[in-house]
């Protein structure tokens, strides 16, 4: 009697356990409205993301470029020479590529080529052109590590690259190393012109009463 009694126990205490009561579930609905309103902005994200990523042909110029810059990195692959690390990147940036541009400047440094203010100019130039006027700041600034002189001729693009671009108190810092240079003449009387005009319309008025000295 006793085990039956053990057994009849524990079966109601596992029928117990198993018995249990179903949380009370509520449901949130939207109006259609709603509902509405959140299917079109989604179709208008969709449609907006699928209009960044369309694929552009390239024009035949830019297969053209594009062909020239992968000639010249094989024939500089077979024969590394200065000269046609230059050539890779003059043909980098007529393809608009500037990261493999720097890769040749770099390569001739690594490859111990001399190299020459002509050539460096030329890169920090096509960075001011493409709207990167810290990229070719900071070239020029490790001219001194290729053994290159700033002249004045930098001096003057990149002022006038920080103006194109909006950034006048960058143009005057620039500016501000013209005297510093060995070369340094007269500058440019419209660049000075317009760095002052730029300098006085946004506030900096102190920075443009130095310039003004220079007009």
């Amino acid at each position: 009697w006793g085990l039956s009694t053990m057994l009849s126990r524990v079966a109601l205490v596992a029928y117990r356990q198993s018995v249990f009561v179903a949380p009370c579930v509520s449901a949130r609905c939207i109006t259609n409205q709603a509902f509405s309103a959140v299917n079109e902005a989604s179709k208008k994200l969709e449609a907006a993301a699928l209009k960044a990523s369309t694929y552009k042909e390239p024009t035949p110029a830019q297969i053209e470029a594009s062909e020239k810059l992968l000639e010249a990195m094989k024939t500089a692959a077979d024969r590394p020479s200065k000269t046609r690390m230059v050539a890779v990147m003059d043909a980098a940036i007529a393809a608009d590529n500037l990261d493999y541009a720097f890769l040749a400047v770099q390569e001739i440094n690594k490859r111990g080529f001399q190299q020459d203010p002509v050539t460096l100019k030329r890169l920090a130039n096509a960075c001011i052109a493409a709207g990167q006027v810290d990229r070719a700041y900071q070239l020029t600034d490790s001219f001194m590590n290729f053994g290159v002189l700033v002249d004045h001729e930098i001096i003057a693009s990149l002022t006038a690259g920080y103006l194109k671009v909006g950034s006048p108190l960058k143009a005057f810092n620039v500016f501000s190393s013209w005297d510093r240079v060995e070369d340094a003449t007269q500058p440019d009387s419209a660049l000075t012109k317009s760095l002052h005009e730029a300098l006085k319309n946004a506030g900096f008025t102190a920075e443009a009463a130095i310039v003004s000295t220079k007009l």
